[in-house]
């Protein structure tokens, strides 16, 4: 609830999320919060957000698309 007694639609959409980084990737995370001094949660929520919106790939090395024509084609 917000001041005056009106629902935050916002808190209705919040959900849990359990996340789970295979140990390089987890590893860079961990070394991105020692870098920029956020937490892991705001750092992997980031990392989520640019999945989301189609900036980065979580798949393992090798696995995904090459090059960059590759990750073109796949979007489209």
């Amino acid at each position: 609830m917000i001041p005056g007694g009106i629902i935050d639609k916002r808190w209705h959409s919040m959900q849990a999320l359990t996340i789970r980084l295979d140990d390089d990737l987890h590893a860079r995370a961990k070394a991105k919060v020692e870098y920029e001094l956020r937490s892991l949660n705001a750092v992997v929520n980031r990392l989520v957000e640019k999945w989301v919106a189609g900036e980065v790939s979580l798949e393992p090395p090798g696995t995904g698309p090459e090059t960059e024509e590759e990750r073109l084609e796949q979007k489209q």
